[in-house]
């Protein structure tokens, strides 16, 4: 048992690399099956073997980008990411975060798959290069999704990735800012205080000299 446990990864690369033309990527009609074997396969080194296979073709493929997704192919990589969280595995995190870096990502998407949450979670990874993978791409995800504040109104917190008090600091202070933008902007545009002074510095001049000019006379 152990020795098939061993050829296990071998005989899985070597039925991907069957799947692959000769510029290394899958078709389209094998993506399908590709994805479904990706949903099923319970090892880690295969998870990763099979992540490895498929980043090519969809950073460079737009058609099988659209197949992923309609496969669940979002899910997928929602459920890798949690659990990569909690058991450190680095390496197929990295991989998840580089596919989903070429994916075309709708704000629905976000919404649906919670994936948003999941990748800003790992803001807060020890691993500098998951670290900085997750923060450039919730911020690019997050401008798909900004909703600029008006005058009057305070910004609401998107739920798409604040999932955690973690992240409440900054997101206060954003807040914050625009509030005291508005109320920067209100006080310049009053024009009561502007016309006050005038009377008041005028008229105590003129009656004093009023008593000068009368003697004269």
């Amino acid at each position: 048992m152990k020795k098939k446990k061993k050829d296990d990864p071998l005989r899985l690369d070597q039925e991907l690399e069957s799947m692959m033309s000769e510029d290394g990527l899958i078709s389209s009609e094998k993506l399908r099956t590709v994805t479904k074997m990706l949903n099923k396969e319970q090892q880690q080194l295969a998870q990763c073997l099979i992540l490895s296979a498929l980043k090519n073709t969809l950073i460079q493929v737009e058609e099988a980008q659209n197949i992923f997704i309609e496969e669940s192919g979002l899910t997928i990589l929602n459920n890798y990411l949690n659990d990569s969280k909690e058991k450190s595995r680095f390496h197929r995190c990295r991989l998840v975060l580089k596919i989903l870096s070429a994916l075309p990502i709708s704000p629905s998407l976000l919404k649906q798959t919670g994936i948003g949450k999941s990748v800003n979670l790992l803001k807060k990874s020890i691993n500098p290069e998951i670290k900085q993978r997750s923060s450039l791409l919730v911020t690019k995800w997050k401008k798909l999704v900004e909703v600029p504040a008006t005058i009057g109104e305070q910004p609401k917190e998107n739920p798409m990735f604040a999932a955690e008090p973690i992240d409440d600091g900054p997101n206060e202070q954003a807040n914050q800012k625009v509030v005291d933008l508005i109320s920067s902007q209100d006080s310049t545009d009053d024009p009561e205080p502007e016309p006050e002074p005038e009377p008041e510095t005028v008229k105590p001049r003129k009656s004093s000299l009023e008593p000068d000019y009368l003697n004269r006379k």
